[in-house]
């Protein structure tokens, strides 16, 4: 009799055959499948929130890029229904920068978007070094530490909340437009982003896949919510 393949990561071990957990398959936690599954509806909410009155960004940044979800989605945007407001982020003349320490992730994203420039350098140098009245931040920081145990695609060189609090106080005097993404539940940033001044929101996601049998839910942090929609959940 054959025996069973087996799995195992940092979070626990099992049959290949057995009963899937996850968006991942067999395998507890394996990337960060949160913002693969919200990303499109991400990238139509900054539609509804960038003002309707303001031109193309000149510049496009995504400090911690990974495989740069939102990005992909921006950039397909001319195939989505959303292509008659694709200008009002950016446009063949904007300049595009995804940023991250990781060698694994800089080398697909010079694969999957030559058009980007593509930098490995810390995220402060990067926010610094683009900033402008003309720039639009997409700041997706590590959600939660041990997703980046033994997971030698990703980097995570400091604390969570070390991350956010950082960010938190560059934002007070970024010139640009920022979103800053978490997990729903801030469970390792400690809330800081819901404790903050600034509004957040939450977009769960509207697909088939789950985590954990829960559809994701990422939580949004930004100088362009309103009042009005701050503290809401969204799943269009």
């Amino acid at each position: 009799m054959t025996e069973p393949k087996k799995w195992a990561n940092q979070f626990g071990s099992g049959d290949m055959n057995g009963k899937r957990t996850s968006v991942w398959g067999k395998k507890l936690l394996g990337g960060t499948a949160g913002m693969a599954l919200t990303a499109d509806q991400i990238v139509s909410l900054w539609y509804k929130l960038i003002p309707k009155d303001r031109d193309s960004y000149q510049v496009y940044c995504e400090p911690f890029a990974g495989k740069a979800r939102t990005y992909e989605v921006l950039r397909n945007i001319e195939k989505t229904r959303y292509n008659q407001y694709a200008h009002r982020v950016f446009d063949k003349n904007s300049e595009v920068y995804l940023n991250d320490l990781s060698p694994h992730s800089q080398e697909f994203c010079q694969k999957e978007f030559p058009e980007a420039t593509i930098t490995g350098v810390s995220y402060e140098k990067t926010i610094q070094a683009v900033d402008s009245e003309n720039t639009f931040f997409m700041i997706d920081p590590p959600w939660r530490k041990k997703i980046y145990t033994n997971n030698d695609f990703f980097v995570c060189d400091q604390s969570i909340p070390q991350y956010y609090n950082t960010l938190l106080d560059m934002v007070e005097t970024l010139k640009g437009d920022w979103f800053i993404a978490s997990s729903a539940d801030e469970h390792e940033c400690r809330g800081v982003l819901t404790k903050s001044k600034w509004n957040t929101m939450i977009v769960k996601s509207n697909k088939k896949k789950k985590i954990f049998g829960k559809p994701a839910r990422t939580m949004l942090c930004s100088n362009l919510i309103p009042d009005s929609m701050n503290k809401t959940e969204i799943d269009y």
